[in-house]
């Protein structure tokens, strides 16, 4: 007689994709801390607290300095934990910081909440607490899983400029805060703490959904590297990767980029109103920039998965070099919303890629590692791009020196970077740790996608 156990039935939906379902919607509300929709509130603020252009800036760098600080840490912590807690934390903490904002009266208190905001770790697309996961339960779909989860910043960007210029222009600025505040905590906490788990390994699944070994039929020979099983994948530990040139490479691009968006993101409202433009017609070209976004974010996710990602990179960010260069030399109605179009869709896309590539080149099982040494750099070159914007405007009374170095900088980032060497370096002797059952264990990286 048989002792064998009956196998546990397969439910028909990959709990990774509820997985994906509750990130995207984190995702969608964390647009209400006004990453995307800030430039609306930059004038307003600016003049009730008395507060230059320049200063404000460097209120919303403290930020996103304070997220890159974060992140030193947390990467570290989704790797081992995961991120339902972190999520929830933060959720909680973002939330009641925005609330706070509704009573703020000068530059110190305001930059005290936006710091507690950026310490939460949640608030900019492509974070640690809402992206890893994805990269930890997704392998061969992993480009789509991450389009659908990156989407949720597009729409939630598409609605809240809208929301926000409305309830700013209905009831002012501090209940916009505070009414944004109470949404992040009320959608995401609950979300978060029923769905999100650490890795399909916890639960007794395995990445993709795919069925165990022995159930796995043999990769067909001469199949792409992308449709084998996800044990076919190769994971660097942190300090493999740090001795890569390429990492090195791709982390100056994003750099550049971080930079150069940094300042064109929440100075670009104020650019079109300078030009006399109505706000509410700002208001509508930076839906359609947003809406463009999620565009871009949906195309890219299947785009990585027929063409290797650093040529998707490439041809984003010279989409998005377009859209500077709209921005700058013309000057008509019908130029909010070409340009808004081409940096719609050059930053949905690089959304998709700045998360997908370092998985891609490095692997999953120490991917929150690396990116928290990785993100802290991005962050903050984006936290200065916004204040070097707003001294250059101080300084001159217009922000085309500002725009014109984004557009130079966009196009320097925008060469491919080839994919790291054969090996990961000199062998290192590590002893799997139980949390990390996925550690590196073959000599060689997988062929490009």
């Amino acid at each position: 007689m048989s002792t064998a156990r009956p196998r546990k039935k397969r439910s028909p939906i990959f709990y990774g994709w509820w997985i994906v379902g509750s990130l995207f919607l984190t995702n969608f509300a964390v647009e209400a801390t006004a990453i995307f929709s800030f430039a609306v509130f930059l004038k307003p603020m600016s003049e009730d607290l008395n507060i230059s252009r320049g200063l404000i800036s460097w209120v919303l760098a403290g930020r996103r300095l304070a997220t890159g600080l974060a992140s030193l840490l947390v990467g570290r912590l989704i790797d081992r934990y995961g991120s339902r807690a972190l999520i929830t934390a933060a959720a909680g903490l973002a939330g009641m910081a925005l609330i706070g904002l509704g009573w703020v009266q000068n530059a110190w208190q305001f930059l005290v909440l936006f710091v507690l905001v950026g310490l939460s770790g949640i608030t900019m697309p492509g974070n640690l607490l809402t992206s890893v996961p994805v990269q930890k339960w997704f392998v061969r779909q992993r480009g789509r899983a991450t389009s659908f989860v990156t989407a949720g910043f597009g729409i939630g960007g598409m609605t809240f400029v809208i929301v926000h210029q409305q309830l700013i222009d209905a009831f002012g600025w501090r209940a916009a805060w505070v009414a944004s505040g109470i949404f992040v905590i009320a959608l995401v906490v609950p979300i978060t703490w029923f769905v999100i788990k650490r890795q399909p390994e916890d639960v007794g699944l395995r990445p993709d959904g795919d069925p165990p070994p022995e159930d796995a039929p043999a990769a067909e020979p001469g199949a792409p590297r992308a449709a084998q099983a996800a044990d076919d994948e190769v994971s660097w530990t942190e300090r493999q990767a740090l001795r890569t040139v390429r990492l090195w490479q791709i982390l100056a691009a994003y750099v550049l980029i971080s930079f150069a968006m940094g300042g064109l993101q929440v100075h670009r409202f104020a650019f079109w109103e300078d030009r006399g433009y109505d706000r509410s017609l700002i208001a509508s070209s930076f839906s359609l920039d947003a809406g463009f976004f999620f565009v871009g974010i949906l195309s890219a996710g299947f785009l990585v998965e027929r063409f290797h990602v650093r040529f998707v990179g490439a041809y984003a960010m010279l989409i998005a070099v377009g859209g500077i260069a709209a921005t700058i030399l013309l000057d008509a109605p019908w130029v909010l919303f070409v340009s808004a179009i081409a940096l719609g869709i050059g930053q949905g896309t690089n959304a998709v890629v700045q998360v997908h590539i370092w998985p891609t080149y490095f692997g999953r099982a120490h991917i929150g590692a690396i990116r928290g040494y990785i993100v802290p750099g991005i962050v903050i070159a984006q936290a200065l791009g916004a204040p070097f914007a707003g001294a250059v405007f101080d300084a001159t009374g217009a922000y085309v020196i500002a725009f014109w170095t984004a557009a130079v900088m966009v196009a320097l980032a925008a060469r491919p970077t080839s994919p790291p060497p054969t090996r990961p370096g000199p062998p290192f002797t590590l002893t799997p740790s139980p949390t990390r059952p996925e550690a590196s264990r073959r000599a060689h990286t997988p062929s490009p996608l």
